[in-house]
């Protein structure tokens, strides 16, 4: 009997480990497949551009699952990186606010630096002035009851107009040169966007793992009724957690705006899909209360290694995103088979193979 105890409890450690971070065991299989089929694929110069690449869609991912983990959306997070990064060029340009400029004035002060205010005061005031779209987002939603998704859509559409309307749909091009070096520069082979990413990663996981307001936010997530019981103030939670969506995704904003060595209103048009995607991929449930925060890192990835192979392997950007497509699905489907006892059942199985 106690060693059908033991053999069982080993079963359901082994289930728990597997679907925990199951995202990291197909995540691995994908680099061995792509790494045997692509020598290109394989290359030290690759997997820099790729963690390049992931970086701001990574950090914008940290604050979508955040969003996630109290059982809402955050569809404005794409059109919130385009105006911070609109924004905090327009101040570094020696513009408090700019409002639909005629066409050619932003490519006739081509690299002008001019800033208004002290650097470090540009970039906290750009995130800030960026951060109370989340906290519009996260009042209408909990103190008003609006859907999620139709208050973060009618928010998108307002950023990404303002960031059109700053610019008169132009992009800028004054970048100060620190931001184009952490853009484009690495340490020790690692590019600096992606450590700030794995560092954001790190900090939000234990902030959210030992924090009372971390904490709080799993249970209003996981159960509302009994967040209710315990005394959580639910507005409070619901509000953070879209503020720190658009903290995030500004500074991924900024940051954007040094990898591309301009301002543009039109980027990050598919982030919060993506940012869904590679949350749904790295396990958050979108009912809410579940979700592990590292395995964020390994969603992004997962994605960003999909479309970089086919880049390499020379397909068109369409039928790219019709395969990313059919693979989230999959990917989505075998997570919703696994919470739904998938694993349970190996486990009857297994048991009943060990007591016939």
């Amino acid at each position: 009997m106690t060693k059908l105890l033991r053999k069982e409890t080993t079963i359901n450690l082994a289930n728990k480990a597997v679907s925990e971070y199951k995202i990291w065991f197909a995540l691995l299989a994908l680099l061995v497949v792509f790494s045997i089929i692509s020598p290109t694929f394989r290359s030290v110069e690759n997997f820099q551009n790729l963690f390049n690449q992931q970086a701001t869609l990574g950090i914008a991912t940290i604050g979508m699952a955040t969003v996630i983990l109290t059982g809402g959306i955050d569809l404005s997070v794409g059109a919130v990186m385009a105006f911070s990064g609109v924004y905090y060029s327009n101040l570094i340009r020696g513009y408090l606010f700019t409002y639909m400029p005629p066409f050619m004035k932003v490519y006739e002060e081509a690299g002008k630096i001019s800033p208004i205010f002290p650097e470090p005061f540009s970039l906290c005031l750009a995130i800030a002035i960026a951060s109370l779209i989340g906290v519009v987002n996260g009042f209408a939603v909990s103190k008003f009851r609006a859907p999620a998704f139709v208050v973060t859509v009618s928010t998108m559409m307002l950023s990404r107009g303002i960031a059109y309307s700053m610019t008169s749909g132009q992009p800028i091009f004054s970048v100060p040169e620190y931001l184009i070096n952490i853009g484009f520069r690495s340490f020790l082979g690692i590019p600096f966007l992606a450590i700030i990413w794995f560092l954001l990663v790190v900090v939000i996981w234990l902030f959210l793992k030992y924090s009372a307001t971390g904490r709080n936010i799993y249970v209003v997530g996981g159960n509302i009724e009994a967040a209710k019981l315990t005394g959580i103030n639910i507005a409070k939670t619901v509000i953070f957690s879209y503020w720190l969506s658009s903290i995030l995704a500004s500074f991924s904003g900024i940051l954007l705006v040094g990898r591309m060595a301009s301002a543009d209103p039109r980027v990050a048009s598919t982030t919060m899909l993506d940012a869904i995607a590679a949350a749904v991929i790295a396990g958050f449930s979108l009912q809410g209360g579940k979700g592990n925060l590292l395995n964020t890192i390994a969603g992004v990835l997962f994605i960003g290694l999909i479309i970089n192979f086919l880049s390499i392997l020379g397909i068109e950007f369409y039928t790219q995103q019709v395969i990313k497509g059919l693979i989230i699905i999959l990917m989505v489907a075998i997570q919703t088979v696994s919470e739904r006892g998938g694993l349970s059942m190996f486990r009857s199985l297994s048991i009943k193979r060990a007591n016939p």
